[in-house]
């Protein structure tokens, strides 16, 4: 019902106030997915979580904080969707998850980063790739000392 509402309001707000030319039921999606992501802190159908077992089908949460441990909540730097697609790597002691961040203004995946010293408590990092197309499941591997980031893309 909430949603019905948040679609009408946007519609009637677009017919007769908006003035830069949207047709209405996008101006209605916009203050949908403003309400929805900003307003009630809801995320889209992902997130990321770490668990830790013996094999695929024994696993529990690594620590006993609920998972997840990142959310498009934690993303300050860009108006996010979701996040996925998380890849972790150790350098120097210190824990490290590239991830997508679906960007709702750009309509694309962007490669975003967070790290940890304990794998519990994770600090967002920000946006580390933007490019003109979609990227996401980043991938990180080192040679000779230099770190190369290679993920996955699309027009």
């Amino acid at each position: 019902m909430l949603t019905l509402l948040i679609f009408f309001l946007g519609f009637i707000y677009g017919l007769f106030f908006h003035r830069n030319h949207l047709p209405p039921h996008k101006i209605s999606l916009k203050v949908f997915n403003y309400v929805r992501t900003r307003l009630l802190k809801q995320q889209g159908p992902y997130s990321i979580g770490l668990y830790t077992g013996d094999d695929i089908y024994n696993l529990k949460n690594y620590h006993d904080d609920e998972n997840p441990i990142i959310t498009a909540n934690d993303v300050t730097d860009i108006n996010a969707k979701f996040v996925a697609d998380p890849f972790l790597c150790v350098v120097n002691k210190k824990y490290f998850i590239f991830f997508e961040v679906m960007c709702l203004d750009k309509k694309k995946g962007v490669v975003a980063f967070s790290e940890s010293i304990d794998k519990k408590k994770w600090k967002y990092g920000g946006v580390v790739l933007d490019e003109k197309f979609h990227l996401s499941y980043p991938y990180l591997f080192e040679q000779n000392g230099e770190y190369f980031l290679m993920p996955e893309s699309a027009e």
